[in-house]
């Protein structure tokens, strides 16, 4: 039969801080993360993360408020239990939610925790707020509405309460080293990047009312993002707040060791005026962006690797489509990079 998709945001174009939250929550956070690699935006439900062959799914719903009561809660899994009683298969439900009413939790210090840490007295309340949106949701079948497939269903629903700030989610991304000074200012412009990007995404394609067979039919829309896109457009703005203000990556020395100290002075000056061109080159952005991902991708896949062997793994047309950079400069970004990666004494 399919899978319709019926549960999207057809006028709430904009990704909330939540949605963020619980995208990079299910990425850094989650004891599934590493498994995960695509995660499609605002089609099987806010989020659903994948993994890279796309035969394991993760589902994640938010809701943003920070005092959420016990039926309103229940209401918000709706999607949740629509897709939990689809033909898809899915890893783990997850509901994140901004915050709780104060009647909610046996032990009020959990912030991931199942149903059996939700007080007895007002889970009732929780399924009567389920039970309400079921019967309002054209899309849930009026079989699915019993106490036997409720019940089943919480008892494999995570809860996940929002105790982090924006920076902390920004942070875990790439575990920033001490060695690495990024200040929260940094940290937070990163995560409203990606937040608007994830809000771009819910403008890819019409989505209401079409037909999908597997989870990796999802990914025709274009409303998905990959854990190495945010890695990489992470580290991109990190190493940006960087490259001016900190001295030489000691991982360059190798490159210069053979120079005295004015030549050294010079070359250094010279590749962080390049880089720092080849950044704000409006025109060029998107030839540096593929260059960096590819530069990325080859310290993390070699990571025994020199600097020198590193460079030759690289396209040159890449290199020469960046027309600020040449070899040492592309030499110094690899150092930088590599920096913000390995975590050195």
């Amino acid at each position: 039969m399919g899978y319709t998709i019926s549960a999207s945001e057809k006028t709430r174009k904009k990704a909330s801080e939540t949605e963020t939250k619980a995208l990079l929550y299910l990425m850094n956070f989650d004891e599934d993360s590493n498994e995960i690699y695509y995660y499609i935006i605002d089609v099987i439900n806010d989020i659903s993360g994948h993994s890279v062959d796309m035969n394991s799914s993760w589902d994640i719903q938010s809701k943003g408020g920070k005092s959420n009561s016990p039926r309103s809660i229940g209401e918000e899994t709706v999607t949740l239990f629509k897709n939990y009683m689809s033909e898809f298969d899915f890893v783990k439900s997850i509901l994140f939610l901004g915050g709780v009413s104060s009647t909610l939790r046996i032990d009020k210090t959990a912030n991931v925790f199942g149903i059996e840490n939700v007080c007895k007295d007002v889970k009732n309340n929780l399924i009567e707020g389920l039970k309400k949106a079921c019967r309002k949701k054209g899309y849930i079948k009026k079989e699915w509405i019993t106490d036997e497939n409720i019940n089943k269903f919480l008892n494999q629903l995570i809860f996940v309460i929002d105790d982090k700030e924006k920076y902390d989610y920004i942070r875990e991304i790439i575990n920033i080293k001490s060695t690495i000074i990024v200040t929260n200012e940094v940290l937070i412009d990163i995560f409203n990047t990606i937040r608007d990007v994830q809000s771009a995404k819910k403008n890819n394609m019409k989505v209401e009312g079409e037909v999908i067979n597997s989870p990796s039919d999802a990914l025709k829309f274009k409303r998905h993002i990959t854990s190495k896109e945010i890695r990489v457009m992470s580290l991109n703005r990190i190493v940006n707040a960087n490259i001016m203000d900190k001295g030489m990556p000691l991982f360059f020395s190798e490159i210069i060791c053979n120079l005295d100290r004015n030549e050294k002075m010079d070359v250094i000056e010279d590749c962080k005026l390049n880089i720092t061109k080849a950044l704000f080159d409006k025109n060029n952005s998107d030839n540096f962006w593929e260059l960096f991902s590819e530069i990325y991708t080859h310290i993390t896949e070699n990571s025994e690797n020199t600097i020198d062997e590193l460079y030759n793994m690289i396209s040159i047309n890449k290199i020469n489509n960046v027309h600020h950079l040449d070899k040492m400069s592309v030499k110094y970004l690899i150092a930088l990079i590599m920096e913000v990666i390995y975590d050195y004494k």
